[in-house]
């Protein structure tokens, strides 16, 4: 792992993908003319959490300065871009890819949203009242599942996260599988359903030492 934390085998793989500059497109396997093309490494979302194939990248130095903390949508309108002919268009597909994730909540909004109606209408409306959610951009469209389901949305305060404290304890259960910065697109539907399933017949002791699914069980029993 380098001093950015970037896995060796994710290091190797994005030096092979990205042999130019993911932005301005400067070509790397030629030798640079000054420090301001050689090769660094960028966070294409400007989140050090996410270290993934799809937002760790190579860039110029140039761009790399020029492009700091800001988010890429406000690079864009820079003189520094406008110069070089930097557009949402012209930049590599890996970075086109990580704006559609992670920069259009609208998107990431519908998806959140529909997969939580398609679950929500699975369960017995006596066991589904109210969501808690964080302060997340997911939820935008909180109505629109309220409204879907009958269930209350409420959202914690910040810094908040025990006003949450199932989801935090079953977030730091997860972490067992899948550490922080997974790249969860590497995983099947099928294994994701096989650590659930784990998760859900592992005895807890909030629950008397019950299993989440054996607790689920008796609840949806009484509802009959």
């Amino acid at each position: 792992m380098n001093r950015w934390n970037i896995p060796d085998w994710l290091e190797r793989e994005v030096i092979e993908r990205d042999r130019c500059c993911v932005y301005c497109r400067v070509d790397f396997t030629a030798p640079s003319k000054n420090r301001r093309d050689s090769p660094s490494w960028e966070h294409i979302v400007n989140d050090a959490s996410i270290v993934t194939r799809e937002n760790i990248a190579r860039c110029c130095v140039g761009c790399n300065a020029s492009k700091g903390t800001n988010s890429f949508v406000e690079w864009l309108e820079s003189s520094y871009c406008r110069t070089h002919g930097i557009t949402r268009e012209s930049v590599a597909p890996v970075v086109r890819s990580a704006l559609d994730r992670h920069l259009q909540p609208s998107m990431a909004t519908d998806g959140v949203i529909n997969a939580l109606i398609k679950q929500a209408k699975r369960l017995p409306s006596e066991l589904y009242k109210s969501l808690t959610w964080d302060r997340g951009k997911e939820l935008t469209d909180h109505r629109r599942f309220t409204l879907a389901t009958d269930v209350k949305v409420y959202f914690c305060d910040p810094q908040s996260p025990w006003q949450r404290g199932s989801h935090e304890n079953t977030n730091r259960l997860l972490r067992q599988y899948f550490p922080k910065g997974t790249d969860f697109s590497v995983h099947s539907q099928a294994h994701l359903n096989k650590v659930a399933r784990r998760l859900n017949e592992r005895p807890r002791k909030t629950l008397g030492f019950e299993t989440p699914a054996e607790r689920f069980s008796a609840c949806v029993a009484a509802t009959d």
